[in-house]
């Protein structure tokens, strides 16, 4: 069993200051895994005593070596000032590195930050494409959020039943705000689109994330908004 296995079996037993001792040393060593278990028994005090500007500076070496987990992590703290003051600049530049290696949870941040223009200029189409590279790996906040834009025509076309199926999935997961969504966006769909929108639900747990977030290039489906009312 290697040294690693052996101190993540310390930690599940609850033995956090054995995992620390065995997973000190290998960090110092540069080993990424280590580095990112000791960032986290330092942020939740596990082992030793809490201590954030550890937890960073561990979670940074880690994330610079290209450890995922922790470059998401950093760039939470980041965003939160937890150390020092708030960067949001340089958590979307942490949360975009782990993104683009297909981490959800920092795609998932990552488009919050474009839908509000935190730390990146805000661009709907850019949150909507990180939304969905996101919800297509089954992130439920992702798949509200990313239901949400096509419900309202934001950064995508205006679509009930990409809306539909996106919320529904979201829906599964106790996501109260995809839920509220969903029966205001059921109340104006068809049979017909209700149908199809079950269809791409079907199609959304087939597709590969490439496939899913190359489509944002072209309609997804035809526009099934209502055209304007003329004054």
């Amino acid at each position: 069993m290697s040294p690693i296995e052996l101190g993540m079996q310390a930690y599940s037993r609850g033995e956090y200051e054995t995992a620390m001792a065995t997973l000190r040393p290998l960090a110092e060593r540069g080993n990424a895994e280590a580095q990112a278990w000791v960032a986290s028994l330092y942020a939740n005090g596990e082992g030793v005593d809490a201590s954030q500007p550890e937890a960073m500076r561990w979670f940074r070496m880690a994330a610079e070596q290209g450890h995922i987990m922790s470059q998401n992590n950093l760039a939470v703290m980041l965003y939160e000032g937890r150390v020092d003051t708030a960067d949001p600049g340089a958590a979307a530049d942490w949360f975009r590195k782990a993104a683009e290696r297909g981490d959800p949870y920092s795609a998932c941040n990552l488009g919050l930050m474009y839908s509000d223009g935190l730390g990146v200029d805000a661009d709907h189409e850019q949150a909507a494409r990180w939304y969905l590279q996101a919800a297509s790996q089954g992130h439920p906040a992702a798949q509200a959020k990313l239901g949400y834009l096509f419900s309202v025509g934001r950064g995508v076309p205006r679509d009930r039943v990409w809306a539909f199926a996106w919320l529904q999935l979201a829906s599964k997961h106790g996501i109260g705000s995809a839920l509220q969504e969903l029966e205001r966006v059921v109340g104006e769909m068809s049979s017909d689109e209700k149908q199809l929108g079950q269809s791409y639900i079907e199609q959304i747990s087939g597709a590969k994330v490439e496939e899913l977030v190359g489509s944002l290039s072209e309609p997804l489906s035809k526009d099934t908004s209502d055209p304007p009312s003329e004054n």
